[in-house]
């Protein structure tokens, strides 16, 4: 679970974009799909070209499966080193350990020698700020930001244009706080993407009900104002290029009404589904202070290559954002961190995304991924639906 000591994955929301009518285009039973009938439902897109985008391979990917590695006394493990081919657009990095222990992935070495990620990255010193604010500075000032995770650690390289990794032997390490005992293994499992990011791309929505307001798996799909969240939600990734594809219903054991943020891996872990993004909807989150939340990732990007993760999946407080344009926007920005993306600024801090074409200052409040994102013109800028496209979780529509 990311869990940033400063604004973490918490979003308060205001209004949702409307392009063409105030609710958006109405999906209707065509992006809804024909359900059947059971405690996990699939919509499969029913219109021909929904069809075509649900049949899109996926295969343009390898798996890198390195020997399992031990940590040092001081928390570290040993290089772990696997091959990247040359025609390989995107790296994502998974590795899962024990409960009650915060991993990350520290450092990344291309096959060219280029550190990505680092503990002491040369071109931004870390200073007695970044140490009281973030868990692990170093991999999060990084030329390649990667955050940290309770349980699994992720990262998605290049998550930035300033990042052009090299094919060849690459050479991985990470960490973890506090150090597991010395016997302890952890295996890292790498994806590898090839070909170009795709102009137009699927994405697949899971969403898992908890009995929070009157949504089930067998109401959502009828219900009026899940059908207006999901057409604003639609309209976002849309405006990007990506098209919602399959969407699945489960309803879930209801753990408890209210979760406290750092709690959830428990509750992400039921997610069955190894692509897309799995959509958890809850009662109330808090913050380890009490405090509200709108939702929260499991990870950035979310690990849905390890099923049953602690990470696999994002959740979303369903009395946060009571009306369905708000609760859409919370979706949506919970998403773009699942595909890889970062606040754009982090409130009351220095820190700012490294795409180079999203707002800053009060219009930076424009963009989905905003801390605090209000009002009716959010959107996804350019970048941002770029790194989104070169997500493992996102599928080459045109294939």
């Amino acid at each position: 679970m990311l869990a940033l000591a400063l604004a973490g994955c918490d979003v308060t929301v205001g209004d949702a974009p409307s392009r063409g009518s105030p609710d958006g285009p109405d999906l209707g039973r065509s992006a809804l799909g024909q359900f059947d009938a059971g405690p996990d439902r699939d919509g499969a897109p029913s219109s021909t070209a929904d069809a075509a985008v649900a049949a899109a391979p996926r295969d343009r990917v390898e798996w890198r499966h390195p020997p399992p590695a031990t940590f040092g006394p001081d928390g570290r493990t040993a290089d772990i080193t696997f091959e990247v081919p040359p025609g390989t657009r995107t790296i994502t990095l998974f590795a899962q350990g024990r409960e009650d222990t915060i991993y990350v992935i520290e450092r990344v070495e291309d096959g060219a020698g280029a550190v990505w990620v680092e503990a002491e990255p040369p071109e931004r010193p870390i200073d007695a700020l970044d140490r009281t604010l973030l868990v692990f500075p170093g991999p999060y000032l990084s030329a390649n930001r990667v955050a940290w995770g309770d349980v699994v650690a992720t990262a998605m390289i290049p998550n930035n244009p300033s990042v052009i990794p090299a094919p060849g032997w690459w050479r991985v390490r990470l960490a973890a706080d506090p150090p597991p005992p010395p016997d302890e293994t952890i295996e890292l499992i790498a994806q590898l993407e090839t070909g170009p990011v795709p102009a137009r791309g699927r994405l697949d929505l899971h969403f898992h009900f908890t009995d929070a307001g009157n949504w089930s798996a067998e109401s959502a799909p009828d219900n009026p104002d899940f059908r207006q969240m999901l057409n604003h939600v639609t309209v976002l990734l849309r405006d990007v290029g990506i098209d919602v594809g399959q969407i699945t219903f489960r309803d879930v054991p209801v753990i408890r009404d209210t979760i406290v943020a750092s709690r959830l891996s428990r509750l992400l872990a039921l997610s069955e589904h190894e692509g897309g993004v799995s959509i958890f909807l809850v009662g109330r989150i808090e913050d380890e202070r009490g405090g509200p939340m709108a939702g929260v990732a499991g990870s950035v990007p979310t690990s849905s290559a390890i099923i049953g993760s602690g990470a696999n999946g994002i959740a979303v407080a369903r009395r946060f954002a009571m009306e369905p344009s708000a609760l859409a926007m919370t979706v949506t920005h919970e998403i773009g961190h699942a595909l890889g993306l970062f606040h754009t600024v982090e409130t009351g801090t220095p820190y700012v995304d490294q795409l180079d074409d999203t707002p800053e200052g009060e219009a930076s409040a424009r963009n989905v991924m905003h801390p605090v994102a209000g009002g009716t013109a959010q959107r996804f800028s350019a970048e941002q639906g770029r790194v989104m496209r070169s997500s493992r979780s996102v599928d080459d529509a045109a294939l």
